[in-house]
């Protein structure tokens, strides 16, 4: 019970975290969603550092590689933004 709240938790903070660099007023010079690319990339190495160090470590505590790997950084690189995005693109002729 207290992984999934902990995952919950994540969640939510990367989502917040993912909206705000949403609201960044920033001109996408050619119809590419570059606020989402960039968060994905972010969020790719993100989750890979926490990996490696969850690794590397002894003693790796898990709860807290759950907290940021799927918590955290799965709220903040969100797939449905991506998708929806793509669509977008396709439909424009982009």
């Amino acid at each position: 019970m207290i992984n999934t709240l902990l995952v919950a938790l994540g969640g939510a903070i990367g989502a917040v975290m993912r909206y705000l660099i949403g609201q960044i007023p920033l001109k996408e010079p050619f119809a590419f969603p570059v606020k989402t690319f960039a968060v994905n990339i972010l969020g790719c190495f993100l989750i890979g550092l926490v990996v490696a160090i969850a690794l590397k470590s002894e003693c790796p505590n898990q709860r807290l590689t759950l907290f940021l790997k799927a918590g955290i950084c799965g709220g903040f690189t969100t797939f449905s933004s991506f998708a929806l995005e793509s669509v977008d693109l396709i439909k424009n002729g982009n």
